[in-house]
């Protein structure tokens, strides 16, 4: 019985800890399963050599606790949790040692990281995942020749099933865009399509990208050939307001707004959230929204919308906890989607001209530009989330 109770109180405090997460309580939650971590390894580490349950919940709680500190930064605790980690394990040395590369890359450690990566891709040169490891590490330093090159490596690999070179051709996308290699970028998406045909999902991606480096016609090409209503409308008034069309761009988001409602949605959330915006119905955006970041399903792009919506509602504390958000997640996307900014780091060229675009109180942007604008501090007593 005294082992059933001691069980019941670690999934307590697993549980606990997940409430922590919920509510946004990052620093409690790293407390709760550092705890939890450390009963688990005690005595020797007793718990790696238990049952399944007790072996699932070492490594759950371990992987999410790596996962807060990484994001917290403490990269230094994320790093030793990780080691330890992997001498409990050694029959998982391969994955945790690649997770530990990665931790260590972002720590500042790029030398030792890069030569940990190109060994593990070298030990077994025809698995895809190690050079697509390598190069997403290249493409995190902005090195986007040698990313490349490990790119198209992995995309010639022999018997290597479809759907992981598809995911090589994604990634090639992926950094031709951000590259404005557009004719590249096109070639790379349909060639992915063409190995995982689920990945013509990534068209309002492409569509955006086509629209950034005003390539309006091929734009409205993939526009034409959405069969979801609510992104047709969006895409259309988008390519509208890039060709400084904006009467019919604002006639496109009106007609959004009044034929659609948030709560009914089934797809396009996003989509209609950026056009509430245009449109400055925030409330509107939120609804969308909302039940995406609800269940923990947040993007970059979603807590952007979010923020820009609170920030046209006026409540900046919540405008500046989503682009806090934003802004964090932006800088771990490989490649990424922040740029240097002296001290700080602000969102990408994309999220620039969306904030440039919508209407907010001149106020309310004095307190924002800092995610946004070139050499902005924030206000006295405020830590940017984007700072390194």
């Amino acid at each position: 019985m005294q082992g059933m109770e001691r069980t019941d109180d670690l999934k307590g405090l697993y549980e606990n800890a997940h409430r922590f997460v919920s509510a946004g309580e990052y620093g409690l939650a790293i407390e709760v399963y550092s705890t939890l971590f450390q009963e688990l390894t005690a005595e020797d580490a007793k718990a790696a050599r238990g049952g399944p349950e007790t072996i699932e919940l070492l490594s759950a709680t371990a992987n999410e606790l790596v996962e807060l500190l990484r994001w917290e930064r403490r990269y230094e605790q994320a790093i030793d949790t990780q080691e330890r980690l992997g001498r409990l394990f050694p029959a998982s040395a391969s994955g945790m040692r690649l997770s530990l590369a990665n931790l260590k890359l972002e720590a500042g450690e790029s030398a030792y990281a890069l030569g940990e990566l190109k060994e593990i891709a070298k030990e077994n040169p025809r698995n895809i995942w190690g050079w697509l490891a390598l190069a997403s590490a290249h493409m995190w330093l902005a090195d986007y020749e040698d990313a490349e090159k490990l790119l198209k490596r992995a995309a010639e690999l022999p018997e290597v099933e479809e759907a992981d070179l598809a995911e090589a051709h994604r990634q090639l996308f992926a950094l031709y865009s951000v590259q404005g290699r557009v004719d590249d970028a096109m070639a790379a998406w349909e060639r992915a399509c063409a190995l995982d045909p689920s990945l013509v999902e990534m068209r309002p991606e492409v569509i955006r990208m086509l629209v950034h480096y005003r390539h309006w016609n091929r734009a409205g090409e993939l526009v034409d050939q959405e069969t979801c209503e609510v992104r047709k409308l969006f895409y259309s008034g988008l390519i509208y307001i890039h060709e400084g069309l904006g009467g019919a761009a604002y006639g496109a988001w009106d007609q959004l707004m009044d034929t659609y409602d948030p709560d009914a949605l089934t797809e396009g959330r996003d989509e209609y959230a950026e056009g509430a915006l245009h449109s400055i119905r925030p409330q509107h955006a939120l609804k969308a929204l909302g039940p995406l970041i609800g269940v923990r399903d947040a993007t970059r792009h979603r807590m952007l919308l979010a923020g820009l919506a609170w920030a046209q509602l006026r409540v900046i504390n919540r405008a500046e906890g989503c682009l806090d958000v934003a802004l964090r997640m932006a800088d771990l996307e490989r490649p990424r989607r922040t740029r240097p900014n002296g001290e700080y780091r602000i969102l990408d060229a994309a999220s620039r001209i969306l904030y440039a675009t919508v209407i907010i109180d001149q106020d309310v942007r004095a307190r924002l530009d800092h995610y946004f604008i070139p050499n902005k501090r924030q206000e006295a007593g405020h830590t940017p989330g984007g700072s390194d």
